[in-house]
């Protein structure tokens, strides 16, 4: 189930000139060497405005601008629904209050929270609790509230459904048929968790606190064994023993430093995960990880490079800041990465999972591959979330005033962006395969530049692209226009407009066309404005672009290939097809400007080298155009 596809076909075009820098809200980011911290951004409350059915209204009062509560008013409310129900809203329960589902079905949209001593129980019921991508529904059961689910079928409608306790909480179940449905389950804070006699639950992540979690007859499961700051040991769970365990109880005297407590009685094809903080020393060996995560929360500063997913590791130590950790002897199906705190973690040139960052961490990617094998991209809190000339097969959910930066990447297959609660996000030249999802007051900037490197001394360019804000319904950002200059590199200031103002927001379509005539030889930079408002306060921000103005033929005629063809930073595992002229001699460099290989007018370059990010060159007379593809191994 976790086999993955990637095609590509990568054209060596008329060079689309990446951002040199670009301009937000008060600040100037060079791209890629060095990226400002924003610090302060527009945001706005949301309000959902669900829909209840007739059975349940009378007992549900709404507050606090769309949820709904029960027990606020009534403390000790018991309410039972015997009859099918479709209920879109988050529930809110509180003081005591108690609600019952028997012999019914529920087709439910929101999220749950339990508190004060609340209870939600589910009995000889179909649940259908339907989203629409990764977690966007969450269980959140604390102060000695209680969810059990008995008896029953629930379907999460194929997508991962959060689920967090803490403070004496409980969860169960038992006999569940998981019908497309999943739950990543997590217990903290002296949560007790428990699942019985039930097929492919989902994932259960022990990380820290006195929680407990009891699995008995569970077929098909992963369990995240949690190393916890300040903890060490060594960890081995055997193919052997992993196929039927018939008791385990961790943690073992092999480990220290853990106070959260495992048992799995009856369990049949366990999948092994470790999930690692910062401040430990560990040693993992003979085991076949379907997952090891790490966890970055204080302040830490660090690149990671060498990691890789699906490799069988004889020996890894990687040197990773306030961390030993030691693998002898194992395989490690998918790498994922956490960064949180204040943190500032870069993954240079690899192959993983999952990246998520919170709080007011910040996770930058440069030149490699999220497969989604682990999960999803992922921003949330304060952070932010720096992706540069990379690839996602899988979502970016960017969340609660959140923000990202997606420069010279590309979405592929079921790849893309989902915004909400207030996130705010810049594409710069990167590809979506899907179109981008918006909710509440959320906002994602697109820009787009089409130009030849090279332009001829009086040339007339058709300078394409896009130049959109698009916005959630709730957001107060409102694109206003945008304009063009040109300016020579030495003297950014002197340039001239090529444009009026533009009011029309343009999607992959002319910009403008710039007239060369008069203009010197040399470099400059090509600078798009953006103009929007919030609020009805005008801002802006801009985005800056190389150009050449030369007097020898223009490249694009020389190449003779529309620039539209151009894939950015695609995905391959061995053999390459470079579209080019016949007469074009191409070259393979790294990123360090090496060559690896001269295909001289071969179109077939069948790598053997590292893995990672390498520039494709075709040189036709003195004229030369660089295409970029992501080498995967």
């Amino acid at each position: 189930m976790f086999t993955r596809l990637l095609i590509l076909t990568a054209f060596v075009a008329m060079a689309l000139t990446s951002p040199v820098s670009f301009y937000f809200n008060g600040h100037t980011y060079d791209v890629p060497d060095s990226y400002e911290k924003i610090m302060h951004r527009p945001t706005s409350e949301n309000t959902p405005m669900p829909a209840v059915s007739m059975p349940v209204r009378p007992l549900l009062r709404e507050m606090d601008g769309g949820d709904f509560v029960l027990g606020f008013f009534n403390p000790d409310t018991v309410y039972t629904i015997t009859s099918d129900t479709v209920l879109y809203s988050n529930i809110i329960m509180v003081n005591n209050a108690r609600l019952e589902i028997r012999d019914a079905r529920v087709q439910y949209r929101g999220d749950i929270l339990l508190t004060g001593n609340s209870r939600m129980i589910v009995e000889n019921a179909r649940f259908d609790w339907f989203q629409d991508y990764d977690y966007q529904y969450h269980i959140h059961v604390f102060d000695s509230s209680e969810f059990r689910m008995e008896s029953s079928t629930l379907n999460t409608g194929g997508f991962p459904l959060g689920m967090g306790g803490a403070s004496r909480s409980r969860f169960g179940m038992d006999n569940i048929e998981m019908e497309r449905a999943f739950i990543t389950f997590g217990a903290y804070q002296s949560c007790s968790l428990g699942v019985s006699n039930t097929v492919f639950p989902g994932e259960f992540v022990m990380v820290e606190g006195e929680a407990r979690t009891d699995l008995v007859n569970v077929d098909t499961c992963l369990v995240w064994f949690g190393f916890p700051k300040h903890s060490g040991g060594s960890l081995s769970v055997t193919d052997e023993d992993a196929v039927y365990i018939e008791s385990m109880h961790f943690p073992d005297d092999d480990v220290y430093g853990i106070d959260y407590t495992l048992s799995m009685e009856n369990v049949t094809n366990l999948m092994v995960g470790a999930m690692i903080y910062d401040s430990t020393d560990v040693l993992l060996y003979n085991t076949d990880f379907r997952v090891i995560g790490m966890i970055f929360d204080s302040t830490v500063t660090d690149t990671l490079t060498g990691f890789s997913n699906g490799l069988d590791i004889p020996l890894f130590e990687p040197d990773i800041s306030g961390r030993s950790m030691r693998l002898e002897d194992c395989r490690v199906n998918t790498w994922n990465f956490y960064g949180f705190g204040r943190s500032n973690i870069m993954l240079d040139g690899i192959v993983f999972g999952e990246y998520l960052t919170g709080g007011e961490g910040r996770g930058e990617i440069f030149g490699s591959l999220c497969d989604g094998s682990g999960g999803h991209l992922g921003a949330d809190a304060t952070s932010q979330l720096l992706m540069f000339m990379s690839s996602s097969t899988t979502l970016a959910i960017l969340e609660n005033n959140s923000t990202s930066f997606f420069v010279e990447s590309s979405f592929i297959m079921r790849g893309g962006l989902i915004l909400r609660n207030s996130a705010l996000a810049v594409a710069v030249h990167t590809y979506m395969a899907n179109p981008p999802v918006l909710e509440d007051s959320s906002a994602l900037f697109i820009v787009d530049i089409y130009i030849p490197t090279v332009v001829r001394e009086g040339d007339v360019v058709d300078i394409e692209g896009t130049a959109m804000l698009l916005t959630g319904p709730e957001s107060l950002l409102a694109f206003e226009g945008y304009r063009l200059r040109a300016a020579p590199s030495d003297s950014p200031g002197a340039g001239e407009w090529i444009t009026e103002y533009e009011a029309e927001q343009v999607e992959d379509d002319v910009l403008a066309s710039w007239d060369t005539d008069g203009m010197e030889t040399g470099d400059y930079f090509l600078t798009m404005w953006i103009y929007f408002s919030y609020a009805g306060i005008l801002d802006s921000t801009y985005f800056d672009y190389y150009v050449y103005i030369g007097e020898n033929e223009s490249i694009n005629e020389a190449l003779n290939i529309d620039n539209k063809n151009y894939v950015y930073s695609m995905p391959f595992y061995s053999g390459l097809c470079i579209y080019a002229p016949d007469n074009a001699l191409v070259t393979i460099h790294d990123t360090q400007g090496r060559r690896v290989a001269d295909l001289g007018r071969g179109r077939i370059w069948n790598a053997d080298d590292p893995g990672g990010v390498y520039i494709l060159r075709a040189r036709l007379g003195d004229s030369v155009v660089d295409g970029k593809a992501v080498l995967l191994r």
